[in-house]
Protein backbone atom coordinates (compact mmCIF):
# COMPACT_ATOMS: atom_id res chain seq x y z
CA UNK A 1 0.00 0.00 0.00
CA UNK A 2 1.59 2.86 -1.10
CA UNK A 3 0.84 6.47 0.95
CA UNK A 4 0.92 9.73 -0.69
CA UNK A 5 1.01 12.90 1.25
CA UNK A 6 -0.07 16.51 0.92
CA UNK A 7 3.10 18.39 -0.38
CA UNK A 8 3.12 15.26 -3.35
CA UNK A 9 -0.41 16.46 -4.63
CA UNK A 10 -0.11 19.47 -4.52
CA UNK A 11 3.10 19.69 -6.62
CA UNK A 12 1.40 17.24 -9.28
CA UNK A 13 -2.45 19.91 -9.72
CA UNK A 14 0.37 22.66 -9.53
CA UNK A 15 -1.30 25.99 -10.36
CA UNK A 16 -4.96 24.82 -10.79
CA UNK A 17 -4.99 24.65 -6.48
CA UNK A 18 -7.23 28.12 -5.61
CA UNK A 19 -6.60 27.71 -2.09
CA UNK A 20 -5.81 24.77 0.74
CA UNK A 21 -7.50 24.37 4.01
CA UNK A 22 -6.82 21.98 7.07
CA UNK A 23 -3.95 20.10 7.46
CA UNK A 24 -0.66 19.03 5.82
CA UNK A 25 0.11 16.35 7.33
CA UNK A 26 -2.16 14.00 6.40
CA UNK A 27 -1.69 10.89 4.12
CA UNK A 28 -4.31 8.95 1.85
CA UNK A 29 -3.65 5.70 0.31
CA UNK A 30 -6.70 4.70 -1.87
CA UNK A 31 -9.61 6.70 -3.74
CA UNK A 32 -13.20 6.13 -1.90
CA UNK A 33 -16.49 7.83 -2.40
CA UNK A 34 -17.63 10.45 0.07
CA UNK A 35 -20.35 8.56 1.71
CA UNK A 36 -18.70 5.33 2.36
CA UNK A 37 -14.69 6.56 3.04
CA UNK A 38 -12.91 6.23 5.66
CA UNK A 39 -9.48 7.78 7.05
CA UNK A 40 -7.10 7.27 4.56
CA UNK A 41 -9.21 8.00 1.41
CA UNK A 42 -9.33 10.80 -1.23
CA UNK A 43 -12.49 11.81 -2.15
CA UNK A 44 -14.01 14.89 -3.96
CA UNK A 45 -17.46 16.79 -4.06
CA UNK A 46 -19.07 17.29 -6.80
CA UNK A 47 -20.51 21.13 -7.25
CA UNK A 48 -24.03 21.76 -7.53
CA UNK A 49 -24.86 18.23 -5.52
CA UNK A 50 -25.29 19.35 -1.77
CA UNK A 51 -24.09 21.56 0.63
CA UNK A 52 -20.57 21.15 0.11
CA UNK A 53 -19.32 22.20 3.47
CA UNK A 54 -22.05 20.08 4.54
CA UNK A 55 -20.13 16.78 2.55
CA UNK A 56 -17.05 17.89 3.92
CA UNK A 57 -18.54 17.71 7.70
CA UNK A 58 -19.82 14.44 7.17
CA UNK A 59 -17.16 12.68 5.18
CA UNK A 60 -14.20 10.47 6.83
CA UNK A 61 -12.29 11.05 4.05
CA UNK A 62 -8.83 12.39 4.49
CA UNK A 63 -7.93 14.43 1.70
CA UNK A 64 -10.98 15.93 -0.48
CA UNK A 65 -10.97 17.91 -3.33
CA UNK A 66 -13.86 20.69 -3.36
CA UNK A 67 -14.85 23.05 -5.62
CA UNK A 68 -14.51 27.10 -5.49
CA UNK A 69 -17.38 27.10 -3.05
CA UNK A 70 -14.90 26.69 -0.21
CA UNK A 71 -12.25 29.08 -1.18
CA UNK A 72 -13.68 30.60 2.02
CA UNK A 73 -13.71 28.28 4.48
CA UNK A 74 -13.69 28.84 8.32
CA UNK A 75 -12.49 26.99 11.19
CA UNK A 76 -11.59 23.75 8.48
CA UNK A 77 -11.41 20.07 10.24
CA UNK A 78 -7.86 19.69 11.69
CA UNK A 79 -7.77 15.97 10.73
CA UNK A 80 -8.46 16.95 6.74
CA UNK A 81 -6.93 18.15 4.13
CA UNK A 82 -9.33 20.32 2.01
CA UNK A 83 -8.13 21.61 -2.10
CA UNK A 84 -10.03 24.13 -3.44
CA UNK A 85 -10.16 23.96 -7.30
CA UNK A 86 -12.23 24.83 -10.43
CA UNK A 87 -13.26 21.16 -11.34
CA UNK A 88 -13.18 18.79 -8.85
CA UNK A 89 -14.09 15.79 -10.22
CA UNK A 90 -11.50 16.35 -13.03
CA UNK A 91 -8.93 16.56 -11.04
CA UNK A 92 -9.87 13.59 -9.18
CA UNK A 93 -9.80 11.57 -11.86
CA UNK A 94 -6.34 12.76 -12.84
CA UNK A 95 -4.94 12.05 -9.61
CA UNK A 96 -6.75 8.37 -9.25
CA UNK A 97 -5.49 7.77 -13.11
CA UNK A 98 -2.08 9.01 -12.13
CA UNK A 99 -1.80 6.62 -9.32
CA UNK A 100 -4.30 3.80 -8.77
CA UNK A 101 -5.82 3.00 -12.48
CA UNK A 102 -4.78 -0.66 -13.33
CA UNK A 103 -1.88 -0.28 -15.75
CA UNK A 104 -2.63 -0.76 -19.68
CA UNK A 105 -2.43 -4.25 -21.13
CA UNK A 106 1.04 -5.19 -22.80
CA UNK A 107 1.72 -4.77 -26.51
CA UNK A 108 1.11 -7.68 -28.39
CA UNK A 109 -1.42 -10.19 -30.07
CA UNK A 110 -3.02 -12.58 -27.87
CA UNK A 111 -2.30 -15.82 -29.27
CA UNK A 112 -5.85 -16.51 -29.37
CA UNK A 113 -6.64 -13.84 -31.77
CA UNK A 114 -7.36 -14.49 -35.44
CA UNK A 115 -5.63 -11.84 -37.69
CA UNK A 116 -5.63 -11.23 -41.56
CA UNK A 117 -1.86 -11.67 -42.93
CA UNK A 118 -2.42 -7.89 -44.52
CA UNK A 119 -3.52 -6.11 -41.42
CA UNK A 120 -1.22 -3.81 -39.83
CA UNK A 121 -0.96 -3.86 -36.58
CA UNK A 122 1.57 -1.10 -34.94
CA UNK A 123 3.96 -2.98 -32.21
CA UNK A 124 3.13 -0.76 -29.43
CA UNK A 125 -0.74 -2.07 -29.93
CA UNK A 126 -2.70 -4.93 -27.81
CA UNK A 127 -5.09 -7.23 -29.19
CA UNK A 128 -6.54 -9.00 -26.86
CA UNK A 129 -7.63 -13.16 -26.46
CA UNK A 130 -10.72 -13.92 -28.87
CA UNK A 131 -9.77 -10.61 -31.26
CA UNK A 132 -10.86 -11.09 -35.27
CA UNK A 133 -9.30 -8.81 -37.00
CA UNK A 134 -9.74 -8.45 -40.95
CA UNK A 135 -7.80 -6.42 -43.69
CA UNK A 136 -7.27 -3.55 -41.48
CA UNK A 137 -4.78 -0.85 -39.71
CA UNK A 138 -4.29 -0.24 -35.46
CA UNK A 139 -2.58 2.39 -34.78
CA UNK A 140 0.19 3.02 -31.92
CA UNK A 141 -0.78 2.68 -28.11
CA UNK A 142 -4.13 1.15 -28.99
CA UNK A 143 -5.74 -1.65 -26.93
CA UNK A 144 -8.46 -3.86 -27.89
CA UNK A 145 -10.02 -6.00 -25.45
CA UNK A 146 -11.16 -9.53 -25.94
CA UNK A 147 -13.45 -10.48 -28.30
CA UNK A 148 -13.37 -7.61 -30.57
CA UNK A 149 -14.47 -8.10 -34.11
CA UNK A 150 -12.78 -5.48 -36.75
CA UNK A 151 -14.04 -6.35 -40.58
CA UNK A 152 -12.36 -5.44 -43.63
CA UNK A 153 -11.60 -1.76 -44.17
CA UNK A 154 -11.11 -0.69 -40.92
CA UNK A 155 -9.22 2.02 -39.76
CA UNK A 156 -8.01 2.56 -36.05
CA UNK A 157 -6.02 5.21 -34.81
CA UNK A 158 -3.75 5.93 -32.60
CA UNK A 159 -4.59 5.54 -28.99
CA UNK A 160 -7.90 4.03 -29.29
CA UNK A 161 -9.67 1.88 -27.08
CA UNK A 162 -12.36 -0.78 -28.17
CA UNK A 163 -13.93 -2.67 -24.92
CA UNK A 164 -14.96 -6.53 -25.22
CA UNK A 165 -17.46 -7.95 -28.28
CA UNK A 166 -17.57 -4.51 -29.89
CA UNK A 167 -18.36 -5.40 -33.51
CA UNK A 168 -16.83 -2.75 -36.17
CA UNK A 169 -17.42 -2.67 -39.68
CA UNK A 170 -20.49 -4.74 -40.29
CA UNK A 171 -22.55 -4.20 -43.41
CA UNK A 172 -25.16 -1.42 -43.22
CA UNK A 173 -29.01 -2.00 -42.78
CA UNK A 174 -29.76 -0.76 -46.31
CA UNK A 175 -31.90 -2.77 -48.81
CA UNK A 176 -34.30 -2.00 -51.78
CA UNK A 177 -37.29 -3.79 -52.16
CA UNK A 178 -37.91 -4.99 -55.89
CA UNK A 179 -41.08 -5.15 -57.58
CA UNK A 180 -42.18 -8.73 -56.50
CA UNK A 181 -41.65 -7.28 -53.10
CA UNK A 182 -38.75 -9.12 -51.88
CA UNK A 183 -35.69 -6.95 -50.55
CA UNK A 184 -32.29 -6.54 -52.45
CA UNK A 185 -29.00 -5.12 -50.13
CA UNK A 186 -27.22 -2.54 -51.00
CA UNK A 187 -23.61 -3.56 -51.36
CA UNK A 188 -21.53 -2.04 -48.60
CA UNK A 189 -18.35 -0.60 -49.96
CA UNK A 190 -17.19 1.90 -47.63
CA UNK A 191 -15.40 1.52 -44.34
CA UNK A 192 -15.19 2.80 -41.23
CA UNK A 193 -12.41 5.10 -40.06
CA UNK A 194 -11.81 5.92 -35.79
CA UNK A 195 -9.65 8.65 -35.37
CA UNK A 196 -7.32 9.11 -32.40
CA UNK A 197 -8.22 9.08 -28.73
CA UNK A 198 -12.03 7.62 -29.05
CA UNK A 199 -13.02 4.80 -26.83
CA UNK A 200 -15.85 2.57 -27.87
CA UNK A 201 -17.63 0.56 -24.66
CA UNK A 202 -18.50 -3.08 -24.84
CA UNK A 203 -20.77 -4.87 -27.43
CA UNK A 204 -21.33 -1.85 -29.06
CA UNK A 205 -21.69 -2.11 -32.92
CA UNK A 206 -20.76 0.09 -35.90
CA UNK A 207 -21.92 -0.05 -39.45
CA UNK A 208 -19.57 0.06 -42.56
CA UNK A 209 -20.14 3.10 -44.58
CA UNK A 210 -22.13 1.96 -48.24
CA UNK A 211 -20.21 4.04 -50.44
CA UNK A 212 -17.89 6.95 -48.25
CA UNK A 213 -16.93 5.88 -44.73
CA UNK A 214 -18.88 5.69 -41.26
CA UNK A 215 -16.53 8.19 -39.19
CA UNK A 216 -15.33 8.60 -35.52
CA UNK A 217 -13.79 11.70 -35.24
CA UNK A 218 -10.93 11.89 -32.23
CA UNK A 219 -12.02 12.20 -28.49
CA UNK A 220 -15.50 10.64 -28.98
CA UNK A 221 -16.41 8.46 -26.53
CA UNK A 222 -19.16 6.09 -27.32
CA UNK A 223 -20.69 3.71 -24.54
CA UNK A 224 -21.80 0.16 -23.82
CA UNK A 225 -24.17 -1.50 -26.50
CA UNK A 226 -24.89 1.78 -28.94
CA UNK A 227 -25.53 1.29 -32.69
CA UNK A 228 -24.02 3.47 -34.89
CA UNK A 229 -25.28 2.80 -38.51
CA UNK A 230 -23.94 3.13 -42.04
CA UNK A 231 -22.56 6.38 -43.42
CA UNK A 232 -22.56 8.68 -40.01
CA UNK A 233 -19.89 10.94 -38.62
CA UNK A 234 -19.37 11.58 -34.77
CA UNK A 235 -17.74 14.70 -34.03
CA UNK A 236 -14.77 15.36 -32.50
CA UNK A 237 -15.05 14.22 -28.42
CA UNK A 238 -18.58 13.74 -28.56
CA UNK A 239 -20.39 12.00 -25.98
CA UNK A 240 -23.09 8.97 -26.80
CA UNK A 241 -24.00 7.02 -23.88
CA UNK A 242 -25.44 3.29 -23.42
CA UNK A 243 -28.33 1.91 -25.83
CA UNK A 244 -28.34 4.95 -28.18
CA UNK A 245 -29.20 4.46 -31.70
CA UNK A 246 -27.72 6.61 -34.08
CA UNK A 247 -29.50 5.64 -37.88
CA UNK A 248 -28.11 5.80 -41.20
CA UNK A 249 -26.38 9.61 -42.25
CA UNK A 250 -26.66 11.39 -39.36
CA UNK A 251 -23.82 13.87 -38.16
CA UNK A 252 -23.35 14.55 -35.18
CA UNK A 253 -21.34 17.51 -33.75
CA UNK A 254 -17.96 18.18 -32.37
CA UNK A 255 -18.81 18.05 -28.25
CA UNK A 256 -22.29 16.83 -28.49
CA UNK A 257 -24.01 15.21 -25.46
CA UNK A 258 -26.23 11.85 -26.65
CA UNK A 259 -27.95 10.61 -23.51
CA UNK A 260 -28.82 6.88 -22.86
CA UNK A 261 -31.38 5.27 -25.12
CA UNK A 262 -31.77 8.29 -27.50
CA UNK A 263 -32.86 7.46 -31.18
CA UNK A 264 -31.87 9.98 -34.08
CA UNK A 265 -33.59 9.03 -36.92
CA UNK A 266 -32.31 8.97 -40.16
CA UNK A 267 -30.34 11.90 -41.69
CA UNK A 268 -30.23 13.97 -39.05
CA UNK A 269 -27.93 16.61 -37.99
CA UNK A 270 -27.19 17.60 -34.42
CA UNK A 271 -25.51 20.66 -34.00
CA UNK A 272 -22.39 21.44 -31.83
CA UNK A 273 -22.23 20.83 -28.47
CA UNK A 274 -26.18 20.03 -28.34
CA UNK A 275 -27.74 18.16 -25.61
CA UNK A 276 -30.48 14.79 -26.75
CA UNK A 277 -32.00 13.97 -23.41
CA UNK A 278 -32.73 10.96 -22.02
CA UNK A 279 -34.66 8.33 -24.25
CA UNK A 280 -35.30 11.06 -26.65
CA UNK A 281 -36.94 10.13 -29.87
CA UNK A 282 -35.19 13.08 -32.70
CA UNK A 283 -36.61 12.83 -35.91
CA UNK A 284 -35.43 17.00 -36.96
CA UNK A 285 -32.11 18.43 -36.93
CA UNK A 286 -31.16 20.01 -33.63
CA UNK A 287 -29.34 23.24 -33.34
CA UNK A 288 -25.76 24.40 -32.19
CA UNK A 289 -26.12 24.65 -27.90
CA UNK A 290 -29.60 23.49 -28.29
CA UNK A 291 -31.33 20.82 -25.50
CA UNK A 292 -34.03 18.55 -26.59
CA UNK A 293 -35.88 15.93 -25.24
CA UNK A 294 -39.14 14.09 -25.94
CA UNK A 295 -40.98 11.43 -27.91
CA UNK A 296 -40.51 12.90 -30.42
CA UNK A 297 -37.82 15.50 -29.16
CA UNK A 298 -38.40 19.04 -28.59
CA UNK A 299 -35.82 22.24 -27.92
CA UNK A 300 -36.14 22.76 -24.41
CA UNK A 301 -35.68 26.17 -22.35
CA UNK A 302 -32.30 26.49 -20.54
CA UNK A 303 -33.90 26.92 -17.51
CA UNK A 304 -34.68 22.94 -17.53
CA UNK A 305 -31.19 22.42 -17.99
CA UNK A 306 -29.42 23.14 -14.58
CA UNK A 307 -27.10 20.24 -13.59
CA UNK A 308 -23.51 20.24 -15.17
CA UNK A 309 -23.23 17.26 -17.67
CA UNK A 310 -20.95 14.00 -15.69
Amino acid sequence: MTLHGIPEVLDRLGNVVLAFHGSRAVTFSRPVTLDTAEPGGLAFIRPGYGSAEAWLRKTKASVILCGSELTELADPPADKAIIVVADPRLEFLRLVRAWFAPPKPPAGVHPSAVVHPDAHIDPTAHVGPGCNIGRCTIGRGSVLHGNVHLYDGVRIGNDVTIHAGAVIGTSGFGYQRAADGTWEHFPHIGGVVIEDDVDIGANACIDRGSLADTIVKKGAKIDNLVHIAHNVVIGEHAVIIGTAQIAGSVVIGDHAWIAPSATIVDNVRIGREATVGLGSVVVKDVPDFAKTMGQPAALLPERFWNKPRS
